[in-house]
């Protein structure tokens, strides 16, 4: 059967990810195969309906994507089905996934609405039942990931059965709980949430809730990030081995218990199906449980054990595409299922081929070396220490955290203050030495290989190589001189990866602000022009103020890794405004930074002193008119200020950048008044590529700039619907006017240009716009 359940899969995830028109290719080919190798005819009609039965589910999904209940723009009057599992309160903002019901129709969307008042905010906060809400307002378009690298929010909530975004204008006071089953069901997880959630605040209630609950509200960004840059997310986010620690404690204790083997299942199976409910059937969770369910209830029709685990999670694969074929775009299930796939073939194929090196050796490594592309595909890049803390975290969750976390959740559920407290402080002192390990293992930078997003040809490649090892090893014709080819090829991929071959320039879409990234060939050939950063507007009431991520974090620092850098040979920074300079901190923190380049004067402000005391190997150079220097085959030229930089508008830097025989005008903030200065000192200025000015606002690309020069194309770095009506109608008809193309954040996303000896190629992430230009 596998084979057929293979090109099941395949088939899936080639409909939903690509709805490519010659999908069926490849899994025909696998069918065929599957007919050929099947001799009996059980197993080929269970194929071919398990194939009828995916295929008629993939059409209903396509079906039901394209032909929504509700569309884009339409003014909704209905109700709104709200669980207390699923919302956020943030200050004045509330989101979360809901049921949106209007007449007949219903759709599941995600909403946001801001709070009329602070006893609005107490009721959401409150909430701990499933309520029904009257609501007015408007749907609206989910956007794909706006850069290259950064959350795909379109993919995330379509892999949930989410097709829209609901903006919510106006909300009914009246909340009418909810009766059923389910609803039951939420009312008690959220009681439970909450027991846990009024503890004192700790380490060890930040793990219950993560590791026990999937509660991950409030586990601290912080600690999350360690876990994600040392490679040990997946085992604390997705790897459901609770579960199976949980599964094995109770067979243990029924059978010390004298329990006969059949009660055992029995148990095992209430077990696990009410701990689903405890999880909120996330996708892990479902995952290990579903896996355990099919085991359990198998054992008995079920001689030949060998490849059962497999089975099984191919099974579950299947089930949750009948429910949802959308579930195949979630990072999380792509990770679970993945990664245990991956060990699951790495521990039957090392008893079969290698039965001499030890299994808790040889599957952290073969994981990691399999995994390697899918990881860097989320995560950007490898550390090499990973496999070590792999191995040892497992070992210390299964011999302390898992016991210890156990224990302290009965202990909270039942009252047990004195335990609670001693659990408390056991606990900390547990997890405080482990976030210690963790931050000295965070700053051994020579450990960490950032190697960026894969092309695909990369990945091919990369398994090809793998397949092509494991094969010589099961045929024992694995010689130390094919050992050494074999490590020489992998490695020389893996230093080609993060290698840039041509010149590109990518405008980051950073929102309201600006941040321009300009590739050159090389390793870590890289200048950043302004780094983004949001404004912090505090509200005149405290309880409406947000609890705002780090920019630099979710969206700067991505982008750039998705690129395969580690380090930046420039950054440039127009002047000092925050949405301009706000994400330099933390760029600084993940990448290293060769040199800064600001306005002379621009030292003093308080920020540049920091960078100073902070990075004292940073090279500084400040620029006046007139200095020019060359990188990389490019050349630069500054034009503004004049003066010395008291980091406003006014003093942005204007340089001129040539690269490939074009010329690139990079403007800043800087305002008409500045641009006629610059034309009157350099009359015979050109340029074929233009950073419009000011986010695109009426007082900047005037008409004196626009008369001299008719740039090619023209870019503009914008915020989504924002408060300052950028880009001005003003602007861009008097750009269109000029001539030039236009291309703008707040519409494409990401802009990329490609410049080669023969073309300029405009891409964008988000409208798929694609421009060729001679050069």
């Amino acid at each position: 059967m596998s084979y057929w359940i293979l090109a099941v899969l395949v088939a899936s995830s080639i409909v939903v990810f690509e709805g490519a028109v010659a999908w069926w290719i490849v899994p025909l080919f696998i069918i065929v195969v599957a007919w050929k190798r099947g001799h009996e005819a059980w197993k080929r009609v269970l194929g071919i309906v398990l194939c009828v039965a995916v295929g008629l589910r993939l059409f209903l999904y396509i079906r039901e994507v394209t032909h929504p209940s509700f569309t884009v723009d339409d003014a909704i009057t209905g109700q709104l089905v709200l669980n207390p599992n699923q919302l956020k309160v943030n200050g004045d903002l509330v989101t979360g996934t809901a049921t949106l019901e209007v007449g007949t129709k219903h759709e599941k969307v995600f909403f946001y609405y801001v709070v009329e008042s602070e006893s609005e905010q107490q009721a959401f906060l409150q909430l701990h039942e499933v309520v029904r809400v009257s609501v007015e307002g408007a749907i609206e378009e989910i956007d794909h990931a706006r850069n290259k690298g950064n959350f795909d929010a379109k993919n995330y909530y379509l892999s949930l059965g989410v097709l829209h975004a609901l903006k919510v204008e106006r909300m009914n006071s009246s909340m009418k709980p909810v009766s059923g089953f389910w609803s039951f069901v939420e009312h008690l997880r959220s009681q439970l949430l909450q027991v846990v959630r009024t503890q004192k605040d700790s380490r060890i209630k930040q793990y219950t809730g993560a590791l026990l609950l999937a509660d991950r509200s409030g586990f601290s960004e912080e600690e999350w990030e360690q876990y994600k840059q040392l490679g040990l997310l997946h085992l604390l986010a997705i790897s459901g081995l609770h579960i199976s620690l949980m599964v094995a404690c109770i067979e243990r204790l029924c059978w010390r218990s004298g329990i006969t083997r059949e009660k055992t299942r029995g148990l095992l199976v209430l077990f696990v199906v009410l701990y689903g409910f405890v999880i909120g059937w996330n996708i892990s969770g479902t995952r290990a449980i579903g896996m355990v369910l099919l085991g359990v209830l198998s054992k008995p029709f079920i001689k030949k054990r060998g490849s059962m685990q497999m089975d099984c999670l191919l099974w579950m694969a299947i089930a949750s595409i009948l429910v949802w074929p959308g579930i195949l775009l979630n990072v999380g299930f792509q990770l679970s299922y993945g990664l245990t796939a991956i060990i699951i073939f790495l521990s039957r194929w090392q008893r079969a081929v290698l039965p001499r090196i030890r299994a808790n050796v040889w599957v952290p490594i073969g994981m990691s070396l399999i995994a390697l592309p899918l990881l860097c595909q989320y995560f950007f890049y490898w550390n090499m220490l990973s496999i070590l803390l792999t191995a040892l975290f497992s070992m210390l969750f299964e011999m302390l955290l898992f016991p210890l976390l156990t224990t302290y959740l009965f202990a909270v559920l039942f009252g047990f203050v004195p335990m609670i407290g001693l659990l408390t402080t056991v606990g900390e002192g547990l997890l405080s030495g482990v976030s210690r390990v963790l931050t000295f293992c965070q700053q051994l930078s020579f450990t960490k290989f950032t190697l960026g997003i894969w092309d695909k040809w990369e990945v091919v490649l990369y398994l090809m190589i793998l397949i092509a090892i494991g094969i010589l090893f099961e045929r024992r014709k694995m010689t130390m001189k094919k050992g050494v080819l074999s490590i020489l090829a992998i490695l020389a991929l893996l230093i080609e990866v993060p290698y840039h071959w041509g010149t590109e320039l990518v405008m980051v879409d950073v929102g309201q602000g600006d941040s321009i990234l300009l590739l050159a060939p090389g390793w870590n050939q890289a200048t950043l022009i302004d780094t983004g950063g949001l404004s912090d507007f505090k509200q005149k009431e405290a309880w409406r103020n947000r609890k705002k991520r780090d920019q630099g974090i979710t969206t700067v620092v991505p982008a750039l890794q998705a690129e395969g850098l580690s380090e930046l040979s420039q950054v440039m920074l127009s002047h000092g405004d925050e949405d301009h300079v706000g994400n330099l901190k933390t760029i600084a923190k993940h990448l290293t930074i060769r040199q800064l380049i600001i306005g002379k004067g621009m030292e003093k402000i308080p920020l540049m002193q920091e960078m100073k005391k902070k990075y004292p190997k940073i090279q500084w150079r400040l620029v006046l008119t007139g200095d020019e220097w060359k990188w990389n085959e490019t050349k630069w030229k500054v034009l503004w200020p004049k003066g010395l930089s008291h980091a406003e508008n006014e003093d942005s830097i204007l340089a001129l950048v040539t690269v490939m025989k074009q010329t690139i005008l990079l403007t800043g903030d800087a305002s008409e008044k500045v641009e006629e200065a610059v034309v009157k000192d350099n009359p015979h200025l050109q340029f074929s590529i233009l950073k419009a000015g000011h986010h695109g606002s009426r007082t900047s690309s005037g008409e004196a700039l626009l008369k001299l020069v008719q740039p090619r194309l023209a870019f503009i770095s914008c915020g989504k619907h924002n408060h300052y009506g950028h880009p001005s109608p003003e602007t861009l008809a008097r750009l269109r006017a000029s001539g030039a193309i236009i291309f703008r954040t707040d519409q494409d996303g990401q802009i990329r240009l490609r410049l080669t000896k023969e073309k300029l190629e405009v891409t964008t992430t988000l409208t798929k716009r694609k421009k060729e230009l001679k050069q």
